[in-house]
């Protein structure tokens, strides 16, 4: 009787394991899609970029429908013109982990006197509930350069932001 014990021991160990194993699957990310209202405030300029300006600005997130961990961003406001000129656009791509936001954009290549340059951008997020507060870090790419060209290879500007929905 008690081998027989044994084995239904077993038995309801692995049915009660496969009932408990999916439930420790990862959670969901959350819900953040819409428009983040923002106040962006710039922290350093070491790029000397273009049109770098602060102001209110919004960010608006979409979620993809078949993977929500995947995020796209729109930036519109008192920074979209400088996006526009010195990345090319204002829309980023990311995902969220948790409440930690990380999108990027890589900017179209641009040309001066003396050298091939472009601007790449990263944003980093937390979301807390209705509040989202971050940084955009602008680092300046030097493609092609004489002694001419006016821009610092790997330079770096940073702005800051806080907001919510």
């Amino acid at each position: 009787m008690r081998f027989r014990l044994r084995g239904m021991s077993r038995r309801l160990a692995l049915v009660l394991g496969l009932v408990v194993l999916p439930s420790c699957a990862d959670d969901p990310p959350p819900d953040v899609e819409g428009e983040w209202a923002v106040e962006v405030s710039s922290e350093s300029d070491d790029c000397s970029l273009d049109g770098f300006t602060d102001g209110a600005s919004t960010i608006t997130l979409t979620q993809d429908d078949d993977d929500p961990t995947m995020l796209s961003a729109d930036i519109n406001g008192a920074i979209a013109p400088f996006l526009g000129l010195d990345l090319g656009g204002t829309e980023f791509t990311g995902s969220i982990d948790g409440s930690a936001v990380s999108l990027s954009r890589t900017g179209t290549q641009r040309q001066t006197v003396g050298c091939t340059w472009h601007v790449n951008a990263e944003i980093d997020a937390v979301i807390t509930a209705d509040d989202i507060e971050g940084t955009i870090a602008y680092t300046g790419i030097v493609t092609f350069e004489t002694a001419d060209c006016p821009f610092e290879d790997d330079c770096t500007s940073s702005q800051s932001f806080v907001g919510g929905l």
